[in-house]
């Protein structure tokens, strides 16, 4: 495990029991200096989406396109609960390994792209098989069936 961000304090807080008081650190405040993508603004309807999404789970205003998901402080647990929100909110099924492999909003977004474009390929598909079945006759597909039963 890496630090994705560090920050410089003058003196750690202590509770009266002498321990770290971890609840008087300061919250760590990613800036676009510190990031290695310049800003580029979503464009479409899944960008914005996207990007509302991590700006939500990282406590970060203004997330860019190009932006490293696990470089503005994501981690596993944020990542699953980022896929379960595209699936909540865009209705598509993402697997978590894919914000690992693409963690960027533009990459991701294409993944979802080819996702619903695959799945509406199957949908015209299928409606057409199901059209061409309802053109047979009965007979015609007792046919079909009783080759299909000696093929077995």
């Amino acid at each position: 495990m890496i630090p994705s961000l560090f920050i410089v304090i003058d003196k750690i807080p202590v509770s009266p029991s002498g321990k770290v008081d971890k609840s008087a650190l300061p919250e760590p405040e990613v800036e676009r200096a510190v990031l290695e993508s310049v800003y580029v603004s979503p464009s479409t309807d899944v960008e914005i989406e996207l990007t509302k999404i991590c700006e939500e789970l990282l406590g970060i205003g203004r997330v860019g396109i190009h932006d490293n998901f696990f470089e503005l402080g994501g981690h596993s647990l944020l990542a699953t609960q980022f896929i379960s929100r595209v699936r909540e909110r865009l209705g598509v099924e993402l697997e978590l390994r894919v914000l690992f492999e693409a963690p960027t909003v533009a990459e991701i977004a294409q993944e979802i792209e080819k996702t619903t474009m695959a799945s509406s390929t199957d949908r015209n598909r299928i409606t057409e098989l199901l059209s061409r079945i309802n053109e047979l006759s009965d007979e015609e597909v007792n046919e079909l069936l009783a080759l299909r039963k000696e093929n077995r």
